[in-house]
């Protein structure tokens, strides 16, 4: 599963349960019947849909120079070590348009536009969940206006860009799963053994001896 798959699927799931569990209205059916997701794709593909929406569209990605850790950073650090595996040689960071259409059903413009601000705040939420500090949301929303959004309900839009690197190798892809398939095992494994006897020194519990992957 690619990077844009894996952030739709687990921003669906945050935003899907988040809207339940404070108890706003699920977002809309999807043409095909199924239960309410956001859609990804061109935001003028779906006008004629109904709300509540979230519409993740894909605008482009910005090349720059790799981030780096900090130089006081000790060079045996899990931090050092994880720059030292994965390689990372510049930063492409995907950009999209991120739109949230509510709706209130109260023939009140007002509630709309609330409904709309809740779309955003859950969205906000739901990154700062799934991806914190690695994703920017445009500091100055929008208000759509022109189009049959405006007509029903009231939807912002706002630019939304997430942080990735790009590697100078391809990871292991498997169009069935989330990570590398199961042949694909760690390059080496860490194993650290103490004395037996399981104690607890300085709240450390000493006295056990795993295996795991680095």
């Amino acid at each position: 599963m690619g990077v844009m798959a894996q952030l739709l699927t687990l921003l669906n799931a945050q935003v899907v349960t988040r809207l339940a569990a404070a108890g706003f209205p699920a977002l809309c059916a999807n043409a095909d019947g199924s239960a309410g997701s956001i859609l990804f794709g061109p935001a003028a593909a779906f006008e004629t849909y109904a709300p509540p929406r979230v519409i993740l569209e894909p605008i482009g990605m910005q090349t720059r120079v790799r981030d780096i850790n900090s130089a006081t950073t000790p060079y045996n650090s899990a931090e050092r070590r994880q720059e030292l595996v994965m390689r990372a040689i510049a930063s492409g960071d995907l950009t999209f348009m991120l739109h949230c259409w509510g709706v209130a059903g109260t023939g009140s413009p007002v509630d709309d536009y609330d409904q709309a601000i809740a779309l955003v705040d859950c969205v906000r939420a739901s990154l700062h969940h799934i991806a914190p500090g690695a994703y920017q949301i445009e500091e100055s929303g929008k208000w759509i206006a022109g189009t049959n959004v405006s007509s029903v309900g009231r939807a912002m839009s706002m630019g939304l860009t997430l942080y990735r690197p790009i590697l100078a190798t391809l990871l292991p892809f498997d169009a069935t799963k989330q990570y590398a398939p199961p042949a694909v095992k760690p390059a080496f494994t860490e194993t650290i053994s103490v004395t037996a006897g399981g104690t607890v020194v300085n709240g450390v519990v000493v006295g056990v001896t795993e295996t795991a992957p680095c």
